[in-house]
């Protein structure tokens, strides 16, 4: 991997999508400490974040400028997951995930 500026320099989506199912393949998560507790507080569990990661159908949005560089939200119908990457692009942090309220 090169030392592309993963977390400053934003990524198409195109871009960020192949990068985050290659990591989520290869099995490059880092969950920070808010993305732990959220999946306590909510149910969610490991598996549903790799069912996310890793879906062809995951949607991704434009990547946004936060403290620590840049973020994308990853969803399916029912989670999204927001993620980052490692400063040389060889990890793949999960900052946090929720579940997708329905409308009834």
């Amino acid at each position: 991997m090169s030392h592309f500026d993963y977390k400053y320099k934003k990524l198409t989506n195109e871009q960020a999508r192949k990068l985050v199912l290659k990591l989520t393949l290869e099995g490059k998560l880092i969950y920070s400490h808010h993305a732990r507790e959220r999946l306590i507080e909510r149910n969610i569990v490991h598996n549903d974040v790799i069912n996310v990661l890793g879906s062809k159908s995951m949607r991704i949005t434009d990547g946004e400028m936060g403290i620590s560089g840049y973020t994308y939200k990853c969803s399916t119908n029912k989670f999204s997951v927001v993620v980052g990457f490692v400063t040389t692009g060889d990890g793949l942090i999960v900052v946090t995930v929720f579940k997708i309220a329905r409308k009834t």
